[in-house]
């Protein structure tokens, strides 16, 4: 049985993030009783990790974990890709990829602040001119990782099994099992260019075509690919475009090995739950562009594909939200 792993970082928003994962289990479960062997590592720091273990329940919903800090966005992707792809565990030791830098001047360096010590994998020719200028300090030579007794594994999984395949996907996203189905082969990476976003308030839901390679941010890996940068794509210093930095350097380091699929879906299938705080994109500024169809009720939109209790579960918690303080057109 093939096997695919979600991979989850979660910041912030815990109630919303706890239905949400809720909801992924069941997507997990069936997925395995149709043939996918599926499950999902949650990657957040200490305090949200204690968090949901005390709401949902010590062991995750069974999923795995990674503990990591706020910093960088793409790392944590990193890391749960890395946790779920990467054998033996731990990880073996590597030559260093990445310098950690001092930004030294008195202007950001790739959005990166005076005083901000970070990791990147830059050339090095911008390298050294960054550092003749007196842009960045060379600290020293590393090779990002998952860190020693940081992770753990889901429940019952073999550590030396790794995964077939992983899809990176949001803490506020749902995900219709069946579009998941029919894998690729190792050298095809599937996007999906149809999505709907959910209003902070509940009440409204766009579907969207994403005309652009990849689609959205949910799409399936295969392993193979993902080795060759070994099993860390994203570029590390990434709090925004994390999904386009890894299909990025994919098709950097493949070329015409790599393909990307679409696969056509109904938009519900994909389901983007905004909230209020801590949101990259907000709706609004995903409504200024044509839509696709729009919904008054989101909830019964959504009846024929996901469960009656997790949609309950979801009512009841815009029900509950502060509304926004945005005035919707």
């Amino acid at each position: 049985m093939p096997s695919l792993w979600f991979v989850v970082p979660v910041h912030g928003r815990l109630p919303l993030a706890l239905i949400c994962l809720r909801q992924l289990r069941q997507t997990c479960d069936a997925l395995t009783a149709d043939g996918v062997d599926a499950t999902a590592v949650v990657v957040a720091d200490a305090d949200d990790l204690r968090a949901l273990r005390h709401r949902l329940d010590r062991r995750l919903l069974g999923f795995g974990s990674v503990e990591r800090d706020n910093a960088y966005l793409s790392r944590r992707y990193n890391d749960g890709i890395q946790l779920a792809c990467d054998r033996p565990l731990p990880p073996r030791r590597r030559d260093a990829t990445h310098g950690e830098y001092l930004v030294a001047g008195v202007r950001a360096y790739r959005g990166h602040q005076p005083g901000v010590v970070f990791a990147a994998s830059l050339d090095r020719g911008a390298e050294s001119r960054a550092i003749y200028r007196g842009d960045l300090r060379l600290l020293r030579r590393v090779r990002p990782g998952l860190r020693p007794d940081s992770w753990q594994l889901p429940d019952g999984w073999d550590p030396e099994r790794a995964a077939d395949y992983v899809v990176p996907c949001g803490s506020d996203d749902w995900i219709d099992h069946r579009i998941l189905l029919s894998l690729p082969d190792q050298r095809t990476v599937v996007g999906f260019q149809h999505i709907a976003f959910v209003r902070e308030d509940g009440r409204e839901m766009v579907a969207r075509h994403l005309a652009y390679t990849g689609g959205c941010g949910i799409r399936i890996y295969p392993r193979q690919l993902l080795e060759a940068l070994t099993f860390r794509p994203g570029d590390e210093d990434r709090q925004r475009a994390c999904d386009t930095s890894i299909l990025t350097n994919l098709r950097t380091q493949h070329g015409d090995r790599m393909r990307v699929r679409h696969v056509a879906i109904d938009p519900r299938q994909i389901v983007d739950w905004k909230s209020g705080a801590q949101q990259l994109n907000s709706y609004s500024m995903i409504a200024q562009h044509r839509a696709e169809r729009s919904w008054d009720d989101p909830f019964a939109a959504l009846a024929d594909l996901f469960p009656a209790q997790s949609l309950r579960a979801m009512r009841a918690h815009y029900a509950r939200a502060q509304p926004p303080q945005a005035v919707y057109a």
